[in-house]
């Protein structure tokens, strides 16, 4: 259960970041760092769990990208921030519905 996986493997989540692009276009940004502890293997699940919003409708032609480990040089610049979730949607009602699904909650 990624609920499980998640309560225990993320320290925080960093500001969650909304762009507005163009008229037809938001960019929603999150970044994640995790507790030192957490596995590689956590690590990889959860991206995974990210992976699969791109299939939600209200993600614009599925596209949601998913970035990480940093390679930020130097390492203290990215402020321990070590993935980060990208999503593109048509206007505000599509995030809003992004947000506010199950899903993206889990």
């Amino acid at each position: 259960d990624i609920r499980k996986v998640s309560a225990m493997t993320i320290v925080h989540i960093g500001g969650i970041y909304s762009l507005h692009v163009s008229n037809a276009m938001l960019i929603s940004v999150s970044p994640f760092k995790f507790r030192p502890e957490v596995t590689d293997e956590h690590k990889q699940k959860f991206v995974t769990e990210l992976k699969k919003l791109k299939s939600l409708p209200c993600v614009k032609e599925q596209r949601l990208v998913v970035g990480g480990p940093s390679i930020t040089d130097p390492i203290e610049r990215s402020k321990g921030f070590q993935f980060a979730l990208l999503s593109f949607h048509e206007d505000r009602a599509a995030l809003e519905e992004y947000q506010k699904s199950d899903e993206h909650h889990q």
